[in-house]
């Protein structure tokens, strides 16, 4: 109990106590920051007979300081700092600073979240917009090269198994990455490519020197690669007499589609739109569902195309999108070239 206050003098065991008690409290205030504000004017010898009036309004200094430090203190410990000693005392109507500042800091920190949130946004937009630049340079320039290989002469198609089927048995390896356009392999003789009228010499190393476009006897596979060869070379008027011959000597062949789409690539690699386009359009009579079916209708629009004619250009085209065995491929450059052409 702490000693009362009411008598007019303090005994000298009530004044040790009260100066242990005063001391105590002193100490703890201390640890909560406060011993500066009350450690010098507690800690003084009280004598016998100080006046009540005076101690009474240093215990009431004390008490209100003391319910200051435990309002802060609460505070503080509510917000995630646990205070470093234990508390005494009745609660304060305090605090109402250090609530206002989590309230600003609340405020402050859900300002900074919408910012960063608009940043972010601003960020995805940016990102989406490029990606919408790139995919319009990406079919450009598809487009582009697609130009480029029609000059030179290169069919999509250009191996055996480009269709929509499955590829012929024995055709030669992979020639989309060797087609029609591509230069002479070194050390073949390109500077005597006979005359359409069919003088001979100038055949490529591969085939005897007095042939031309004359196919070898052999099988058929022989004859085809022979053909072929004349084709990789850039032969196209010889390449153009040895697959007219195949087809006549082996109709039933299952090169034979493969044989007339590259008859008609001897005339469209050379401008001759005309009779490259009765070539593909009699190939996919033909042979509609072999593996060159898709192709047949590609090329034959490419011809039209280059005749002027576009409204049928574009009749071949909506075929050529209406086949359920295209490849994905092959329609996907058909609906390049609608776009190209303005195909409605």
């Amino acid at each position: 109990m702490t000693p009362s206050l009411s008598s007019p003098t303090f005994s000298s065991s009530q004044t040790r106590d009260s100066r242990r008690w005063w001391q105590g409290a002193s100490r703890w205030m201390a640890r909560c920051g406060m011993a500066a504000l009350v450690a010098a004017p507690l800690l003084a010898p009280a004598p016998a007979g100080a006046q009540s009036r005076d101690m009474q309004d240093l215990l009431n200094r004390l008490s209100r300081l003391e319910t200051d430090v435990q309002t802060l203190s609460r505070d503080v410990y509510r917000n995630g700092v646990k205070p470093s000693g234990p508390m005494t005392g009745a609660p304060g109507g305090g605090g109402s600073n250090a609530a206002g500042e989590i309230e600003v800091l609340k405020l402050q920190m859900e300002t900074q979240t919408q910012q960063q949130t608009g940043k972010y946004e601003e960020l995805a937009y940016q990102v989406s917009q490029m990606k919408e630049r790139l995919d319009k340079l990406s079919a450009d320039i598809d487009l582009r090269l697609q130009k480029l290989e029609d000059k030179a002469g290169i069919g999509l198609g250009a191996s055996t198994g480009g269709g929509g089927g499955g590829g012929d048995a024995g055709a030669p390896p992979s020639p989309d990455l060797k087609g029609a356009g591509k230069p002479p392999l070194p050390g073949t003789d390109t500077g005597a490519v006979p005359p359409p009228g069919g003088a001979k010499g100038g055949a490529p190393a591969t085939a005897p020197a007095d042939s031309g476009g004359t196919l070898p006897a052999g099988p058929a596979q022989d004859q085809y690669d022979y053909a072929f060869n004349l084709l990789r070379q850039g032969d196209a008027p010889n390449a153009e007499r040895a697959f007219t011959q195949f087809l006549k000597q082996n109709p039933d062949s299952p090169l034979a589609s493969n044989a007339q789409y590259w008859l008609g690539e001897t005339f469209y690699m050379r401008g001759n739109y005309k009779s490259a386009a009765v070539a593909f359009g009699d190939g996919y009579k033909k042979y509609p569902k072999s593996n060159k079916g898709a192709d047949y209708l590609l090329k034959l629009a490419l011809s039209l195309d280059g005749l002027g004619d576009k409204a049928s250009a574009c009749v071949v085209l909506k075929q050529l999108d209406a086949d359920k065995d295209a490849a994905p491929t092959l329609k996907r450059r058909g609906e390049d070239q609608k776009n190209r052409l303005g195909c409605k």
